[in-house]
């Protein structure tokens, strides 16, 4: 890693939000409440679905330049979770999170990376840091990134190992600050959890019989994810769950994602109280699917995506509908 530098003015460091700035989304004040409400959500919701074709296409995505600010965020994200794991000096016996604080340039590099906020815990610290070393450096700035350098503050989550194994099996899920909470069926295991960048939350999810069975160029089967809520989106659960909105969502994402895949099914879900949208895509080459749900709520947005070699598209659905059946938050 480059040595650390200081910098000539104190740049003010922001946690990484991924989703549109105020500025992306703008709408005549003479439109109705309901027709901005839909703009934004489909905008919203579009970035989402983008960043699930990219992971499903990275091999081809890397050589490729990137497009904005939200895909260089999704960058850094990954990269640094490769390098994130749970030390056996950890001496913690419940979860804990450290915030990194990094200094990157325009080039990629990393100019400085210290621990922000303490895990409590020195060998949780320590790992944070070391994250930052094994990543060495990022993608170039995107093209709408004007700046010369980014600060960066990226909450890094980790939980403790139960037994002596290294991700023990799970089937319940809760997180205090945010009120989500997950109940695993059968027979979904929860096998690790913590933040990243663009998400407050991310939970990941196996099958403990391979059923639904895992594509074979997927890290981990399914991945429950809660995101920030943008702030310039207010709306209510009500505005949320309007079937106009819903449907004009799903319309627009069918035709805004037939370039990049199929869209075998595209439709409405119900999940205790709140109504969202469910999409099964196909590569236009290959046999595997990615099942996605996404929620929007006053408390974030709720993504659930799953990737398989499921060739049977009712088999898809009726194997995750269940999962995302145990997704709320905590009255």
């Amino acid at each position: 890693m480059p040595g650390q530098m200081q910098e000539s003015k104190p740049v003010v460091g922001k946690k990484i939000s991924i989703g549109p700035a105020k500025d992306d989304i703008r709408h005549s004040r003479l439109g109705m409440q309901e027709m901005r409400v839909v703009l934004q959500m489909v905008r919203l919701f579009g970035a989402a679905l983008f960043a699930c074709m990219l992971a499903s296409t990275a091999a081809g995505a890397q050589s490729k330049p990137l497009a904005n600010e939200g895909e260089w965020l999704d960058a850094v994200s990954a990269k640094l979770a490769t390098h994130k794991t749970y030390p056996k000096g950890a001496t913690s016996a419940h979860s804990r999170t450290a915030t990194l604080r990094l200094v990157i340039s325009r080039e990629g590099n990393i100019i400085e990376a210290t621990v922000q906020k303490s895990s409590g815990d020195t060998a949780l610290d320590a790992v944070v840091l070391e994250m930052a070393r094994k990543a060495e450096s990022f993608p170039p700035f995107a093209a709408d990134m004007s700046e010369e350098r980014r600060v960066l503050l990226v909450p890094v989550r980790f939980n403790p190992p139960a037994g002596d194994e290294a991700l023990a099996p799970e089937r319940s899920f809760a997180d205090s600050d945010t009120g989500l909470r997950l109940a695993v069926p059968e027979p979904f295991r929860i096998v690790d959890s913590g933040s990243n960048p663009g998400s407050t939350i991310i939970v990941q999810i196996s099958s403990s019989t391979n059923i639904p069975p895992k594509s074979a160029s997927a890290d981990v089967l399914c991945s429950v994810g809660l995101g920030p809520v943008p702030a310039e989106l207010e709306a209510t659960q009500d505005d949320f769950n309007d079937l106009t909105i819903l449907e004009t969502i799903i319309a627009s994402l069918r035709t805004g994602y037939a370039e990049l895949g199929i869209v075998e099914k595209a439709d409405m879900i119900e999940m205790g109280g709140l109504r969202g949208v469910e999409f099964v895509l196909a590569p236009k080459m290959g046999v595997d699917r990615k099942y996605i749900a996404i929620f929007e709520t006053p408390r974030g947005r709720i993504t659930t995506e799953c990737d398989t070699s499921e060739t049977s598209l009712d088999l898809v659905v009726a194997g995750f509908r269940p999962l995302v059946g145990g997704i709320g938050f905590e009255r």
